[in-house]
């Protein structure tokens, strides 16, 4: 689950600069209104309200469908019987929303780091919680790949 937020937030870091520099920040351009063709000349409040918004709605289904794929994939390597799934299905959408929730928030970054882990350390007890003990050594080993998978992320990512 730990590998799951770093993911998330490669990911959004990743479509804030595209905003950025889209919209006049990033590209020596100026800042809002400055009068040097910046954001404030460029565009209305209402062309930047629906471009954040489809941004935002493209973001949603991006992390629903690596979701639905995550939850799949745990299904399967995990032979989760229905019971558990939705359990386990419940617990990844509380800890996904209080993610989300955390990442919007303005706190340093220090925080919010800490408290993801936190969120990450809870989501993993409760899933093993559900599990049995040859489901908990899967979902460990599950755990290790998306570990190597995000490490392989990062390691492009700062490339």
């Amino acid at each position: 689950m730990k590998s799951l937020s770093i993911i998330f937030v490669l990911f959004l870091f990743s479509c804030t600069g595209n905003l950025f520099s889209q919209v006049g920040y990033g590209n020596n351009q100026g800042g809002y209104g400055n009068g040097q063709g910046g954001l404030g000349n460029k565009y209305s409040d209402s062309q930047i309200a629906d471009y954040k918004t489809r941004m935002e709605e493209d973001n949603s289904k991006a992390r629903k469908i690596a979701f639905d794929k995550m939850l799949a994939k745990m299904k399967t390597d995990l032979k989760l019987d229905e019971l558990q799934f939705f359990a386990v299905q419940k617990t990844l959408a509380d800890s996904d929303r209080d993610q989300n929730i955390i990442l919007k928030k303005e706190i340093p970054q220090e925080d919010k780091i800490s408290q993801l882990i936190a969120i990450n350390s809870r989501t993993d007890i409760e899933i093993n919680s559900y599990l049995s003990k040859e489901q908990k050594e899967k979902y460990k080993i599950f755990n290790e790949d998306k570990n190597k998978r995000i490490e392989k992320l990062k390691e492009e990512f700062q490339k």
